[in-house]
């Protein structure tokens, strides 16, 4: 099953205020490619690839569902986010 999401969304901490990672606000998109460049994939081009579509994606994204369990299992078993990035990201994916 394909699932869209809105790789633009600004995560935000428990106060509603943006999350920022360095000097500007982490999006969902720029979160989960954070987590698929720092896994160790038996597949870096895949990886890469990925990364830079979730990096760059403008407006609402369709996620194939190969995608779909490879992006979740990645950011579910990333060590660089707590679950205040990670939980919006597998909500938003399930």
């Amino acid at each position: 099953m394909e699932k869209k999401i809105n790789p633009e969304q600004v995560l935000v901490d428990l106060d509603n205020q943006p999350i920022m990672v360095g000097d500007k606000p982490i999006t969902m998109g720029r979160a989960i490619a954070l987590c698929i460049l720092q896994d160790k994939s038996p597949d870096p081009l895949r990886a890469y690839i990925l990364s830079q579509e979730y990096a760059k994606a403008i407006g609402e994204l369709t996620i194939k569902e190969s995608d779909r369990e490879y992006v979740t299992s990645t950011v579910k078993n990333s060590t660089i986010f707590g679950a205040l990035i990670k939980g919006p990201i597998l909500l938003a994916l399930q």
